[in-house]
């Protein structure tokens, strides 16, 4: 088969731009705080819980080692590995949202510095 210039050159602006311009999802790398009155404690990333300690207890911050496809996060807490749940801890985890303001309703849009973030 033989390619043609035009489309070899396309083929490689294709992928250049796939491996170039895709952004890369940052992981956390450390928890800050603890959300919950008391913090579950995981034995392994899909397993049962295994202990749980009241929140006020857990020494922040803490070093995330690991995070699992269904997203616990792996820390060690007095010296043992642990999985925590992501909603019951805050981390550093950067997230960003685009705002697009399509068909806004007036009473929303009237107020001051609702729109100053969309994008046409």
């Amino acid at each position: 088969m033989k390619l043609f210039p035009r489309a070899l050159l396309s083929a490689v602006c294709v992928i250049t731009l796939h491996f170039v311009a895709t952004p890369a999802m940052a992981e956390p790398t450390q928890v800050l705080a603890v959300k919950s009155k008391k913090l579950n404690l995981y034995g392994a990333a899909d397993g049962p819980r295994v202990e749980a300690l009241p929140g006020e207890q857990v020494k922040t911050p803490i070093a995330i080692l690991e995070v699992a496809p269904n997203n616990r996060l792996k820390v060690e807490i007095g010296g043992k590995p642990y999985w925590l749940a992501p909603h019951q801890v805050e981390t550093d985890e950067k997230i960003t949202v685009e705002v697009r303001c399509r068909d806004q309703v007036s009473s929303y849009a009237s107020t001051r510095g609702n729109l100053e973030k969309c994008k046409p």
